[in-house]
């Protein structure tokens, strides 16, 4: 009999439930007969501020330490985990290992001095602990939470940076002692390993040899949390896996239902419930004519909207060197500021059409985050006397970015998604240089110098019906390859369902079921939802052959 491969998997922040949950239901597609799995947890390590902790609404004091409540849903998800892998015989464990068992007073005397070294270093980003880049990794987060357009920080976000250098110092020394006492494995999975603590650890694994896979949810609104996106972390950083293998499949037939998931995402971003949809929902009863009252935009006059984008999740990507967000901010113009003020010009020039200039959402507070941008007060000095033409969308109007297309013969954007958005509603797309997007340039028209484009928009103006017709149809292709083909179907649709689309108060109890009934609530949806899937055959060849991606 050959020997099993060895995963380990790292579920640090187990009491981030539905990150545990969908971890657990691509694990539990393993079969026990090839996997080995370990399974390995927190177990208190980040004693002053973790992500669980944060994701509890808690804020950083940094004279408290986290209490055995905070950590408490924590531990109970991970022997939750570890009963449930052991379960499905690909575990012999009788107690999984914590990063905790490896710490000692040595290595804590350790991390403070390096802590200390870094801090007194002004935060140099370059700066590895035993080859891994820990400073990065920690401004990732931070950038994020405080939507930063640079690494100049207020003593508040020092102060969260701080912790989370910390933290990383502290998993890069307890996941070092780990693999001395065992580094027999042949991959290391994670959920969402962009993060700190998570990249960190990664790079651990890496840098022994051992290959590292990231697990996430579906980019697919409808399917977040029953669907998982599996790829090489370590493999190709710098481009999506669907971006690299969409020659593969660009001209491969699309099914009714493969179709049908892709649309349904489409229809999420109109619904507005999930907490990843920034703009407001779509009300099926409104007019194209509503939404030109609600903006004061005159009848007869052709329509670009310029759609922002969130400019701080692309300069943390860039940070740690993940996506095409790499070559941000690009060779045609300096920045987004410059980008608008030339196209506000361009406009302003123009008598025969309207410019509409979208705010990002995310820039202010909103479903997920309570802050608002720097970025934003910047637009709203930059914008405050536009040309007659040039018209201001901002969030707090409240007009849903579908009705926004409605209205729009172009829409020109750096590298948001609502691209895509507008493609399905047949309205062609221009982006200002072809190196930021992260969709096809069958899509868009896009170029390398400023002058293409000028004329891309001149050109994007003119294109008819029959053209626009192709541009929906080869957008749903797109979101059936990189929402659908390139995601493995999980269980529990019908609990996921309630929780992003089902009526409000359903949505609260599952709310208050996860937060105050765990004990019971976790185990039971674990075990009453976990299916087979029709697809575990690939997720057991990607781990069996090393594939990078399930596109392989």
């Amino acid at each position: 009999m050959l020997d099993k491969s060895r995963i380990v998997v790292f579920d640090i922040f187990s009491g981030i439930w539905p990150h545990t949950l969908l971890l657990n239901k691509v694990i539990g597609q393993l079969d026990p007969d090839k996997f080995e799995v370990v399974h390995v947890s927190c177990g208190s390590l980040f004693e002053k501020f973790c992500t669980v902790m944060e994701s509890r609404k808690k804020r950083l004091d940094p004279n408290v330490k986290l209490s055995k409540l905070d950590c408490l849903d924590c531990s109970f998800s991970a022997k939750t985990s570890s009963f449930f892998i052991s379960s499905k015989g690909l575990s012999k464990q009788s107690k999984a290992p914590r990063l905790s068992d490896f710490w000692s007073k040595e290595l804590e005397a350790l991390a403070d001095s390096e802590v200390t070294s870094i801090i007194n270093g002004e935060y140099d980003e370059n700066y590895l602990l035993n080859g891994v880049p820990i400073v990065k990794f920690a401004l990732y987060e931070t950038i994020i939470k405080f939507k930063k357009l640079d690494l100049e920080f207020s003593p508040d976000e020092k102060s969260y940076l701080n912790s989370q250098i910390s933290n990383n110092v502290r998993a890069q020394l307890a996941t070092k002692a780990f693999f001395a006492s065992d580094s027999e494995f042949d991959l290391a999975l994670f959920h969402s390993p962009e993060y700190g603590v998570n990249n960190t650890i990664s790079s651990v694994a890496n840098l022994i040899g051992i290959a590292s896979y990231s697990i996430r949810g579906s980019s697919n609104l409808s399917e977040m949390n029953t669907s998982a996106m599996i790829w090489r972390w370590d493999y190709k950083p710098e481009t999506q896996p669907a971006f690299r293998n969409w020659q593969k499949s660009a001209d491969l037939s699309i099914t009714n239902d493969e179709l049908r998931r892709a649309q349904a995402h489409v229809e999420q971003l109109k619904i507005g419930k999930s907490p990843f949809v920034y703009s407001a929902a779509q009300n099926q009863n409104t007019l194209s004519s509503d939404a030109l009252s609600a903006l004061g935009v005159p009848s007869g006059k052709r329509v670009v909207v310029l759609s922002l984008s969130s400019t701080d999740e692309t300069v943390a990507s860039k940070i740690i060197g993940r996506g095409h967000k790499t070559s941000f901010p690009g060779t045609v113009f300096e920045s987004q500021f410059d980008w608008v003020k030339a196209t506000v010009d361009w406009a302003s020039k123009r008598s025969d059409l309207t410019l509409i200039i979208r705010l990002h959402p995310r820039d202010l507070p909103n479903k997920r985050d309570p802050l608002e941008s720097r970025q934003h007060s910047i637009w709203m000095e930059l914008l405050s006397n536009l040309p007659k033409n040039c018209i201001l969308n901002h969030p707090n109007q409240r007009i849903p970015f579908a009705d926004i297309c409605g209205i729009s013969d172009v829409l020109v954007t750096g590298w948001s998604s609502t691209a895509l958005e507008a493609l399905m509603m047949g309205v062609p797309v221009v982006t200002y240089d072809q190196s930021l997007p992260e969709f096809p340039v069958s899509l868009q028209l896009s170029g390398s110098t400023r002058n293409e484009y000028f004329s891309n928009l001149d050109i994007a103006l003119l294109q008819g019906e029959s053209h626009k017709r192709m541009l929906k149809i080869d957008a749903e292709r797109w979101l059936v390859h990189s929402l659908v083909r390139g995601a493995v179907r999980l269980s529990g649709r019908l609990f996921e369902s309630i929780r992003t689309s089902g009526p409000t108060w359903a949505r609260k109890v599952f709310t208050g079921l996860e937060i105050y009934g765990f004990y019971f609530w976790r185990p039971l949806e674990l075990f009453f939802t976990f299916r087979k899937s029709k697809e575990s055959a690939r997720i057991n060849r990607i781990f069996a052959k090393g594939l990078p991606d399930l596109y392989s």
